[in-house]
């Protein structure tokens, strides 16, 4: 049986109702649209993961870059999983403020530093590691500040699209920019397979990287989780609006209700 009434979904909603909905008073929610450029600008810094295996190749010059990005990636993953679960505990405690301040500083400073170090690969591992952990106590508490600066929590999804949305077009945009940056800039020899960039490029690229993560970590002085929550109550949005309202049980005969009945 069609569990759909009889014409649903044979039509598309009209396009103001369909991108409409990402739509806010910004002006109302300043806290929440600075979180978002935050996330924006440190997006723009974690595209950089995407030339790190012409980095390996170009001015580590390791044998198997392929690997060495693969291992590195790793490392990094794990360390943010270890930061996550503590960064989040600690924010809860001494304000989620100060853990982000952390780990917006640790991604800029490990990314700056892959220049200074590129000789050591086993300091490329530490640093890889110091860069995965300042990204995973900079997601914990910047989806809990999110969270306390979102207009709504009625409308919560709505709010997770359009932040989830800002990430993607920082990391797209990010990748756009960070290529013909090191096609541009420093000397590039022409080999049988493509490029060999030089280590003026990197150093723009990662340079770009840790100005984003400088901006971002000034304007977090500018959000107030305070007044976030505060804005958050003024609109709350009550569920049944979201929901749709329960029907009333039937009443139950009296001979189901007395057990005196059945033996009458």
């Amino acid at each position: 049986p069609c569990l759909l009434p009889p014409g649903a979904g044979t039509a598309w909603p009209p396009s103001r109702r369909s991108f409409g909905g990402y739509l806010f008073n910004w002006r109302r929610h300043p806290d929440f649209v600075l979180v978002l450029v935050i996330r924006f600008l440190y997006n723009l810094n974690q595209a950089n993961v995407g030339v790190f295996l012409y980095f390996f190749r170009d001015v580590v010059k390791y044998a198997d870059p392929g690997a060495l990005t693969a291992y590195g990636s790793m490392v990094a993953l794990f360390c943010g999983f270890l930061a996550n679960i503590p960064a989040g505990l600690i924010g809860k405690k001494i304000g989620y403020k100060k853990p982000w301040y952390v780990g917006i500083i640790l991604t800029g400073a490990a990314l700056l530093m892959f220049n200074v170090i590129y000789f050591s690969v086993p300091l490329l591992y530490v640093f890889g590691a110091l860069f995965g952990a300042g990204s995973g106590i900079y997601v914990s508490c910047e989806v809990a500040i999110l969270c306390m600066v979102m207009p709504t929590k009625g409308d919560s999804a709505k709010y997770f699209a359009i932040s989830t949305l800002v990430s993607n077009v920082g990391l797209i945009l990010g990748q756009a920019i960070n290529m013909p940056i090191l096609q541009a800039v420093g000397h590039k020899e022409d080999i049988s397979d493509g490029y060999i960039y030089s280590s003026v490029g990197y150093w723009t690229v990662f340079g770009l990287g840790c100005g984003y993560c400088a901006i971002a970590f000034f304007m977090l002085f500018f959000v107030s989780t305070q007044r976030g929550v505060r804005d958050q109550e003024a609109e709350e949005v009550p569920m049944h609006k979201f929901t749709s309202p329960t029907p009333s049980a039937p009443p139950t005969p009296a001979i189901l209700r007395s057990p005196a009945a059945l033996t009458a």
